[in-house]
């Protein structure tokens, strides 16, 4: 419950601080005003800036491609290995 509460303090001096809201106090009333302008032009800031680290991940990605080696084959073990009734065929030995 604590960690809760101090976990919506620092959301709420975070947003205070980037001028998302402001606080206004007179003799008789206090107003918090909630700068919607600001929240849209931040939020598209954050939204392209995300689409653009994964574009460039992605394309690193595309780049490195060649350099991770194939997933390798392991060898079977005796229990996996087909079991042969003859005795003329011996079974593979790894």
């Amino acid at each position: 419950m604590f960690r809760t509460l101090v976990i919506l303090g620092v959301l709420a001096v975070c947003a205070f601080m980037a001028g998302w809201f402001t606080i206004q106090r007179d003799e008789n009333e206090t107003t918090i005003r909630f700068n919607r302008e600001e929240i849209r032009a931040d939020t598209s800031k954050a939204i392209a800036k995300g689409r653009e680290l994964l574009e460039s991940g992605q394309d690193q990605l595309a780049e490195e491609d060649g350099l991770f080696p194939q997933q390798a084959t392991r060898p079977t073990p005796p229990w996996e290995q087909p079991f042969f009734d003859d005795a003329s065929t011996a079974p593979r030995q790894y």
